[in-house]
């Protein structure tokens, strides 16, 4: 019988926190940072002829909304003491919060 993985704040994989948002997000923004499918609302037509080195500040928010809302309804985990990975869930019964909120 093998026994359930479990989460600990003092183990390899932590639970990310509020505190943890921005770190995280950094750490997201970087990792997204040549994705055409991350870039695919900032990089449009009538951005103003904006670079992605333009766009980074607006990609780097967009990325601590995403983190700050995986943290508030669902789960942020995070490996290395510099957030070298960050993962974010949803469950099943979750849904994003509103961009109107």
């Amino acid at each position: 019988m093998s026994r359930k993985p479990t989460v600990t704040d003092g183990g390899a994989v932590r639970v990310c926190t509020m505190d943890d948002a921005e770190a995280c997000a950094l750490t997201l923004a970087h990792a997204f940072s040549q994705d055409d499918v991350a870039f695919y609302c900032l990089d449009t037509p009538d951005n103003g002829g904006r670079t992605r080195e333009e766009l980074w500040p607006l990609h780097l928010k967009f990325m601590e909304w995403l983190v700050r809302g995986h943290i508030y309804q669902g789960l942020v985990l995070a490996t290395g003491p510099s957030y070298e990975g960050v993962a974010l869930w949803y469950t099943h019964n979750c849904h994003p919060p509103d961009l109107q909120d």
